[in-house]
């Protein structure tokens, strides 16, 4: 078996020499195979073996509603209060989440389907990142810019989790993939009404990324090409567009609320201003700082040599680079489709090296293999070296105190709530790391006396005293950890005994802190589920 080749002489052609013929069927080649299966496994092993939180966000935003939908609990942030998050996410994993409680009670096996779902939709941009390649230099650089995207350290570390960003990201990669074939290529009419599907979805499910995909419309169907590019574009986007109109109708009040409310709010009121402030430039330098010097240098050489081919993907991340940048309020996160069409880039960059080495030269039988492989393990090394550096030292473990803490909480059948003393819950993995018969509330000093009835665990912050005698410190859990090992962040796991009554407290409602400017938004006649 020839891993570029199918047995016939005809190895490692490009796409765009290759003439089109009709198939019957259309094998997914061995080399895909293998690189969508190392990409799946290595992110399955990452959720597993190194648990962190990348922001509150994906749990408060997605994955609590989504447990709220499922099992009617589920802690509700003020923005679902106020009606400006889409309930398409939540209520997508809320039935992987009900499918995962069919295997079991534990939180784990509750969010098996999510991970796994996660996992799969990250292979997404791989497989495009295939495509790209082989159509630069066949199937040797199909699997050199499919390889770059499986390894590369931004992708492996945000593709598990849940936010917005990150499977808006998988859509955006797909819609620009089915539209854009490279400069001059022609799309059929079909792979348009895809194409505007898969970024309508982007755009529904993040729509901070309204402006860089109109530019990627304006790059698919261009505007000396008539309007039958843009009918049969437009004509797709427009589903995904208008069922999210009639979902935020039917839950929130009015149509795409959750888009133009979010804008009024948080851009133009400046409620996200409450979360921080950062200046212009920062998301720009963040990836010369996540890769150091070496690495960006590296990664800017590729990506140079990749946007030759497909320069509408450096146009789109510059694009979301700098509409974020006039936002005040930023996080690397924000910045993730960009990443994801810079790892293209590069990795489709890379594949041109295998192109310029096969020109005119005839290599030995494995010859092909061995550049090819020799490639991806360059990129893997430079990968996990920026993985390794003190810079990813700190978000491999956030989170990893509260989830620990919680995780034990779950583990005790005879915990049958969980108070929360000392901090937010917004700090803590709330109801989707907690069985779902067991409910979360707020402990306070003041509240102890009246509500402790209704839990018998109460977790703090290390180095906090509940000051209720009944309450002994079970454990306590540091899994934040800094590049030399130092604890960052404990919980700590009190209990005392007896049975609870989940009447005796109130849920807890939203938390305003910082983000009072939102709270005259709030419609007392909007009920949640």
């Amino acid at each position: 078996m020839q891993l570029f080749g199918d047995g016939s002489g005809n190895v490692d052609t490009p796409d765009s020499a290759r003439a089109v013929t009709p198939r019957t069927s259309m094998p997914v080649p061995v080399e895909l195979l293998l690189v969508l299966a190392a990409a799946f496994t290595l992110r399955l092993a990452v959720y597993f073996l190194l648990p962190n939180i990348v922001y509150p966000d994906e749990i408060f935003q997605v994955t609590e509603p989504a447990h709220r939908l499922a099992f009617g609990t589920g802690l509700m942030s003020w923005e679902w209060h106020v009606g400006i998050r889409s309930w398409l996410l939540p209520g997508a994993l809320s039935a992987l989440m009900w499918l995962g409680g069919l295997m079991g009670d534990a939180p784990w096996l509750v969010n098996l389907p999510i991970a796994l779902f996660m996992a799969a939709a990250a292979c997404v941009p791989v497989a495009c990142a295939w495509g790209w390649g082989r159509a630069v230099s066949g199937r040797a650089g199909g699997f050199v810019a499919a390889g770059c995207c499986a390894v590369w350290i931004d992708l492996v570390y945000m593709s598990n989790h849940t936010l917005t960003e990150v499977v808006a990201a998988n859509f955006m990669v797909l819609g620009l993939y089915l539209g854009y074939a490279g400069e001059g290529a022609a799309v059929s009419r079909r792979r348009l009404f895809w194409s505007g599907v898969m970024l309508g979805m982007a755009v529904v499910l993040r729509f901070h990324l309204s402006p860089a995909l109109a530019v990627a419309a304006l790059g698919i169907c261009g505007v000396t090409r008539g309007w039958k590019p843009w009918a049969a574009f437009m004509g797709g986007a427009a589903i995904p567009v208008a069922l999210a109109a009639v979902l935020d109708w039917a839950t929130l009040g009015l149509p795409l609320q959750s888009i133009w409310l979010n804008f009024w709010l948080n851009v133009v009121v400046g409620v996200s201003k409450g979360a921080g402030v950062s200046p212009f430039a920062t998301l720009l330098l963040v990836p010369l700082q996540i890769w150091g010097l070496a690495g960006f240098l590296l990664v800017a050489a590729a990506v140079a040599l990749g946007t030759r081919r497909l320069p509408l993907l450096l146009a789109v991340a510059l694009t979301i680079f700098l509409v974020h940048s006039f936002i005040a309020h930023k996080e690397y996160r924000f910045i993730y489709p960009a990443i994801v069409l810079l790892a293209v880039l590069a990795g489709v960059g890379t594949s041109r090296i295998v192109q310029r080495v096969l020109e005119g030269r005839v290599l030995p039988r494995g010859g092909r293999a061995a550049l090819a492989g020799g490639l991806v393990l360059a990129w893997s090394a430079l990968s996990l070296s920026i993985g390794a550096s003190d810079v990813f030292s700190i978000p491999w473990t956030r989170g990893r105190s509260y989830m620990e803490v919680f995780d034990a909480a779950s583990r005790d059948r005879t915990i049958c709530g969980v108070g929360v003393y000392g901090m937010y819950w917004t700090e803590t993995g709330g109801q989707t790391w907690l069985p779902r018969d067991v409910r979360l509330y707020d402990a306070t000093a003041e509240s102890l006396p009246k509500q402790s009835a209704a839990y018998n665990a109460i977790i703090t912050r290390q180095g906090v005293t509940v000051p209720d005698p009944s309450y002994r410190k079970l454990a306590c859990f540091a899994g934040d950890r800094a590049a030399d090992g130092t604890a960052l962040r404990g919980d700590c796991l009190w209990k005392r005994p007896g049975r609870c009554d989940a009447g005796a407290a109130p849920e807890p409602g939203p938390i305003w802190d910082n983000f009072e400017a939102a709270r005259r938004y709030l419609l007392e006649h909007r009920r949640t589920p």
